[in-house]
């Protein structure tokens, strides 16, 4: 590129030195035309400009997985509030007859006086039972799962009178698997009778916890 710089030099041998051979000599109109130099470097970048007005909303996004249910989903409990007698026997586990049952949702009381769970998970179980005692005895309170105790809601006293109430209650949280059979039983070191009158209650009630 030619630079449109013009220097008043005769177009002659004189011109050509002091140009240096860096310019051309027009002969034509006695000027020296040199040739444009090496570009400058890059000046500081200017201010920022103003924020351009906000552009049109995009599409809405595809809809999200659905996340795990809220609430309780797998719950169930049995009672009993009526006067019954019952005789035990030596060393034998007793079922609590528990014939009234609540509203449930994952589980089913198709064995008498138990809770099946359908699901495995975590569980809080929760239980109370008082009787009275015609006996003396050491008698072992325990909740169940498939007739095995739950060490935690299990509990074991001495009693030397006659004609005395005992009671069990507490809650526990327990591994469950599927299809689990959940009760409470009493076992007497000797024979008696386990008596519920009107001032009594047993109840087993579970929650699923996950």
């Amino acid at each position: 590129m030619i630079d449109d710089t013009r220097y008043s030099y005769g177009c002659n041998r004189e011109a050509e030195n002091i140009c240096n051979r860096k310019c051309r000599c027009n002969r034509c109109d006695t000027r020296c035309t040199c040739s444009r130099g090496p570009t400058g470097p890059t000046g500081p970048a200017g201010e920022m400009g103003p924020t351009g007005p906000q552009g049109l909303q995009g599409d809405t996004g595809p809809t999200g997985t659905t996340g795990p249910a809220n609430g309780l989903n797998v719950f169930g409990g049995l009672y009993n509030n009526l006067e019954a007698a019952f005789d035990m026997t030596a060393n034998v586990p007793s079922i609590t007859q528990m014939p009234f049952t609540t509203s449930a949702k994952g589980v089913s009381y198709a064995i008498s006086d138990s809770i099946t769970v359908e699901e495995a998970g975590s569980y809080y179980i929760a239980y109370s039972l008082y009787a009275r005692f015609n006996a003396p005895a050491t008698l072992t309170f325990a909740v169940r799962i498939n007739g095995t105790n739950i060490i935690p809601a299990t509990n074991t006293v001495t009693v030397n009178s006659t004609d005395y109430g005992v009671n069990h209650a507490g809650n526990t949280i327990a591994e469950l698997p599927a299809n689990a059979i959940i009760d409470i039983a009493v076992t007497s070191s000797v024979n008696q009778t386990m008596t519920f009158n009107d001032s009594s209650l047993v109840s087993l009630n579970i929650f699923k916890l996950d």
